[in-house]
């Protein structure tokens, strides 16, 4: 079968592969859609340690069963499914406790086993939630990530927020705060496209970082500062704005991952007490209801923000990506795409 290969820094190859087969409990899907996500980006350049070379990345993606293990009775062949692609030991503490994404034997498909940038791809059986559209339910993951990200910021109604990172992650961050009612939203970026798909998913102000300096910008719009920031970009200066901008008491969500390290002005967190949490991935309930938005059609992949590329356009979107070519807050490979 065809797969998408990445060997190291910026080297990805379509190859042929020995197609996977199921064991208990496991599926074979044919891929429908995957799409590539910035930690994928991270990867591909070499500063992500938990992928490791020769991989099949791809860890958002929907497809159709195409064979059923021995003991799967929960699905057949030929259901279309969206996949959460972290898969938790069920038995440690964190598990016990409804926290998969903590798991202490954590593997998650496309990082620590192969992914869905390829024809067929193996998945657990329990992973796998029945969907209506393929095109449509490949957002789920990263809204799961959104909702998780919102969740830990506490953003209710009348609060004032503040996203920075107009990628797909921070556009569908914007959208739920939206929807658990908080009054100011600002997005920022860097990107005058990003923002403007920003202001269609909700953000009451936009804020360009290589025009105006965000900090001041938030500060004229927001006082003090705002409640509650989310950080979907990852690197130490976005960090800084982000908790410049939190109001005393306020709450700051790190969920950019691109750069390891940074300074934190720790005597300033203690003076104005904020909280600055970290938030990764989702659980269970997060997955669920992103799966609830999407199906009550608040996301609609194919608009303007989500672009498509076949497989084997894969490489040349990937450098496109990393170049900022690709204006779209999502790039999505086409594998064995359904008609629509």
């Amino acid at each position: 079968m065809r797969a998408l290969v990445w060997t190291g820094s910026r080297k990805l190859a379509m190859e042929d592969v020995e197609r996977p087969a199921p064991g208990p409990g496991e599926v074979v899907l044919r891929v429908c859609y995957a799409g590539i996500c910035g930690s994928d980006v991270s990867g591909y350049l070499g500063h992500n340690p938990l992928r490791r070379p020769p991989l099949v990345m791809g860890h958002e993606f929907t497809g159709v069963v195409h064979l059923p293990g021995p003991g799967v009775e929960s699905l057949r062949a030929g259901q279309t499914v969206v996949v959460n692609p972290l898969i938790g030991c069920g038995l440690c503490d964190r598990c016990q406790r409804g926290q998969p994404q903590q798991c202490r034997r954590q593997r998650i498909i496309g990082i620590h086993e192969a992914g869905a940038f390829a024809d067929f791809v193996k998945v657990p059986a329990a992973a796998c939630h029945p969907v209506p559209d393929a095109w449509a339910a490949v957002v789920t993951e990263p809204l799961a990530c959104a909702v998780r990200a919102v969740r830990r910021a506490g953003i209710g109604l009348g609060d004032r927020v503040a996203v920075f990172g107009a990628g797909a992650i921070g556009l569908f961050c914007l959208h739920v705060a939206r929807l658990c009612g908080a009054s100011l939203r600002v997005l920022v970026d860097v990107d005058d496209r990003r923002l403007e798909f920003g202001r269609a998913f909700g953000a009451t102000h936009t804020v360009n970082a290589r025009s105006l300096e965000p900090v001041d910008a938030i500060l004229e719009l927001a006082g003090e500062g705002v409640d509650q920031v989310i950080e979907a970009v990852g690197v130490q200066e976005t960090r800084r704005q982000a908790l410049a901008v939190t109001a005393r008491g306020g709450r700051a969500v790190l969920l950019g991952l691109h750069q390891h390290g940074a300074k934190l002005p720790v005597n300033d967190l203690v003076r104005r007490e904020l909280e600055v949490v970290g938030s990764a991935s989702y659980t269970e309930e997060d997955f669920q209801a992103a799966l609830g938005l999407v199906d009550d059609g608040h996301l609609v992949a194919g608009a303007p923000w989500a672009v498509v590329r076949n497989l084997e356009e894969g490489p040349t979107a990937f450098a496109e990506l990393v170049a900022g070519r690709e204006a779209a807050a999502k790039v999505v490979l086409a594998v064995h795409p359904q008609e629509r």
